[in-house]
């Protein structure tokens, strides 16, 4: 009899793992999440919210194979799919989607694309030494190989086929560039409209801050789900329980994810790793959260101090906030030149200088780039809806799909914080230094 655990899950109750999936969560990579953030540094804000990235992985493999079993897969097929669910997340820096913009610019590669890398086995993400120091463990593409899993399959279903890292997963738009072999459905159950991700993160970040809108009908959803000419599609008796899991989608990025003083954290932590160089970083960015905060804070002073100031909340204050009906076209100018990282960091010390403060005291939030990258699927709603056996977009039956694509995120396109003792002189230098005058 094979060996099997079950794992007691807050968010979905027993789960259980055997086979590959037992050895893999096995693996040195995948402990490593036990000690990254699902939030990152949202617990500040949300103070439940310190679940991790291991829970999130275990509970999306979950989900997974919950689909699986709705869709009556064969065996091959769900075993790829559920290691990729599995697997998604292992490339994730310390603070989860915290950093993502910063290491972007820094290393030039996404977290799905270096997960994807090591499947394969053509990356590490452990610290130099720790795989000797633990006995030699095996690596993920030695255990998929070892139970006669193509690690190349499983890392397709993380990024596709390589042609877009981060596609707009709209099942009918004509767009077939990303494949799995003749059926499309396997990739849009890990990186779709309605996939097995998105079912785990909604549910489980919900729980975890206490913010209600995160709450969907998993079991509806599963039920209703259906593959048709290689896609996955809902029955149309699931459009209520589509349209509810977008609502809290929607709702949760404004209230959790977006949440002004949260984005702060964020920018703050960004700031503190900024002076820390390109050979430094890289050892850093494969540790956990301990072991980043351990090794920015004996960087320098600059870094000990504002990581002593996320420790204690004394947090960046919000200086100056546009909003899109604010901004001429000057400004909105200088906003597309924003979305690059280190324009921005330009722009931030542009605003110290003229200010008068100390440099690395200004943050200047831009999130449209940063949704795009941490969440491309947020304006995807062209599910596909199984009605009278044929298949009709869900903006074409659900008025309320429509109107949340049009919906922003957040209330603000640009926000300016600094210690709050530096607001007023702030807010001035960053109106004329973002006016260009």
């Amino acid at each position: 009899m094979k060996e099997q655990k079950i794992i007691h899950d807050s968010v979905h109750g027993s789960i259980s793992v055997k086979g590959v999936f037992l050895d893999l969560i096995q693996t040195a990579e995948f402990q490593r999440l036990h000690d990254i953030k699902q939030l990152g540094l949202a617990y500040l804000v949300f103070p439940g919210a310190h679940q991790t990235r291991l829970e999130h992985s275990l509970g999306t493999y979950h989900v997974a194979k919950l689909m699986s079993e709705s869709l009556a897969l064969d065996e091959q097929a769900a075993e790829r799919i559920m290691c990729a669910a599995l697997l998604h997340d292992i490339g994730h820096a310390p603070f989860s989607h915290t950093l993502e913009w910063f290491l972007k610019d820094q290393f030039g590669f996404t977290h799905e694309e270096l997960t994807a890398n090591i499947i394969i086995g053509k990356e590490s993400i452990l610290p130099e030494g720790d795989r000797a120091l633990i006995g030699g463990s095996p690596t993920i593409p030695e255990v998929l190989e070892k139970h006669h899993v193509n690690p190349k399959e499983v890392a397709k279903l993380v990024v596709g086929d390589g042609s877009e890292v981060h596609p707009e997963q709209t099942l009918l738009s004509g767009k077939r560039k990303l494949r799995y072999g003749d059926m499309r459905y396997p990739f849009q159950m890990i990186h779709g409209p309605v996939d097995c991700d998105q079912m785990d993160y909604l549910m489980r970040d919900s729980h975890y801050t206490g913010v209600a809108y995160g709450i969907i009908d998993r079991d509806r959803l599963l039920s209703m789900l259906r593959i048709r000419n290689g896609d996955l599609v809902v029955e149309s008796g699931g459009i209520p329980a589509v349209e509810g899991m977008l609502v809290a989608r929607a709702l949760m990025y404004t209230s959790v994810y977006f949440h002004r003083t949260v984005r702060i954290t964020e920018l703050m932590l960004a700031k503190a790793a900024e002076k820390m160089g390109r050979k430094e970083m890289d050892s850093a960015r494969k540790q956990n959260d301990s072991g980043f905060i351990a090794a920015l804070r004996g960087h320098d002073d600059f870094s000990k101090k504002l990581l002593t100031s996320l420790k204690y909340r004394r947090l960046y204050k919000t200086a100056l906030v546009w909003k899109l009906s604010d901004m001429g076209e000057r400004q909105i100018g200088m906003l597309k030149g924003l979305c690059s990282y280190r324009e921005k960091v330009a722009v931030e010390e542009s605003i110290c200088k003229r200010a008068g403060v100390p440099q690395g005291t200004v943050v200047v939030d831009v999130p449209g780039e940063e949704i795009l990258m941490s969440e491309p699927r947020l304006a995807s709603v062209n599910i596909g809806i199984l009605e009278n056996n044929r298949v009709k977009p869900l903006s074409r039956v659900s008025p309320l799909a429509s109107a949340l694509q049009l919906r922003k995120v957040q209330d603000w396109v640009l926000l300016v914080a600094c210690p709050p003792e530096f607001r007023a002189d702030v807010k001035k230098a960053a109106e004329k230094v973002l006016s260009g005058r």
